[in-house]
């Protein structure tokens, strides 16, 4: 207000400024600020944003479901505080990653202080800096069911491999070049062949079928029979040391492209028939 030497009230001046492109500045925090907040609350993985107090200051609900631990009691929860997190080597991570220095821990089997809950966890630090203040972002990955899920087929696989290796019958196991990767010792018993001798199917009809013809004759019907499983073709092989069996054979092909061949030798019943 613009007043006379007596106070009177005679004009105004008025100040305009162009705020415009802070406007525009605001507007494009604003978003990115939202992108953000939708991404960590729709991540499929656990993230937490601790000061250097140790205070929880953000926990999304990824990170409340691997816990069991709610968001809002989240922000209760001093990190340094946790015997839990001491235990596990965690503290000392994330006080070095406040310090600047990154760091990556696991796969550890954790079990949650507060919910209990055990899990198998992978974290990691990432030191970041606001409003003059030093803060980290842990990641943690539940890894919980892929770890299950690894155990369970090893555990299948030796299963598997020990019933390979005890079968009354030889197996084959080829890869779809032909190359073979398998050879149990039954077959081993009934050829005399290693997985040296014969590395791939080329070389096992070869030493198997010396005769050309005959040879012939069987990769044809061996590879008919592998896309109709369930039949079973007796084929004469000559052994590694010169002597011919009478060997029944039953191919197979897998899903996953690879050939499953059981054997056995019926060279004894061939000549009681």
């Amino acid at each position: 207000p613009l007043r006379d030497s007596d106070g009177t009230l005679i004009g105004a001046i008025e100040t305009v400024r162009d705020v415009t492109e802070q406007k525009k500045a605001e507007r494009q925090i604003q978003r990115a600020y939202a992108t953000t907040h939708t991404i960590l609350e729709h991540a499929p993985i656990g993230v937490m944003l601790i000061n250097e107090e140790g205070d929880v200051e953000y926990a999304n609900p990824a990170m409340a479901a691997i816990s069991g631990i709610s968001v809002e009691r989240s922000g209760t929860i001093n990190i340094f505080g946790l015997p839990t997190y001491e235990k596990a080597g965690l503290t000392d991570k994330i006080r070095s990653s406040i310090a600047g220095r990154p760091f990556r821990l696991g796969p550890a089997e954790y079990t949650s202080h507060y919910g209990s809950k055990t899990t198998v966890r992978n974290f990691i630090g990432v030191p970041l800096e606001e409003d003059g203040k030093k803060k980290v972002l842990v990641f943690v990955e539940d890894v919980t069911e892929p770890k299950r899920m690894e155990a369970l087929l090893k555990s299948e696989r030796e299963t598997f491999h020990a019933i390979l290796e005890k079968a009354p019958s030889g197996v084959i196991l080829a890869a779809q070049d032909g190359a073979f990767l398998y050879l149990n010792p039954e077959f081993m018993s009934i050829t005399g062949y290693s997985l040296e001798d014969v590395p791939n199917g080329r070389t096992w009809f070869r030493k198997a079928y010396p005769d050309e013809a005959y040879r012939h004759e069987v990769v044809r019907t061996w590879m008919e029979d592998l896309s109709t499983p369930g039949i079973d073709r007796v084929f004469r092989i000559r052994c590694k040391d010169g002597t011919e069996k009478d060997v029944e054979f039953r191919p197979g092909r897998l899903e996953d492209g690879k050939s499953l061949t059981i054997m056995s030798d019926i060279t004894g019943r061939k000549s009681a028939e």
